[in-house]
């Protein structure tokens, strides 16, 4: 592998991972009882968010899913930043992983199909 492919995986896998962390943070939760509300916690595959509230739910809207509230007045969130960094680096594992397969799956199909080269010598003017 050359410098350039590999700078380009690195930092390919770091935005992926980083990505994937960010939108774990706003995958909703699966909530089976009303609750389960009062303590909900988001991240992927580490819960680095928890939300907790005092509101009072009605029990006939259970189960359901339910996306984080981060900018509604009635819910208290709290990061956890270790959970976090692990998740930051077990994402960008993952992206990492799936990109070095991408390139090598690519790489072996190029040399049993190569690109043809292009023939400058046939340049056919368009206008005279």
């Amino acid at each position: 592998m050359k410098a350039k492919t590999i700078i380009v995986i690195v930092i390919l896998s770091v935005v992926l991972g980083t990505a994937f962390t960010a939108i774990g943070a706003f995958c909703p939760v699966w909530l089976e009882t009303y609750k389960d509300v009062y303590t909900m916690r988001f991240g992927i595959p580490f819960a680095f968010a928890e939300q907790t509230t005092d509101m009072v739910f009605n029990s006939d809207f259970f189960p359901r899913y339910l996306p984080p509230q981060y900018f509604h007045e009635s819910f208290v969130t709290t990061f956890y930043p270790v959970p976090f960094v692990f998740s930051l680096i077990v994402n960008t594992v993952i992206a990492a992983a799936i990109c070095l397969i991408i390139y090598f799956i690519h790489r072996s199909y190029r040399k049993k199909h190569p690109k043809k080269p292009r023939k400058k010598d046939e340049y056919i003017p368009v206008f005279d």
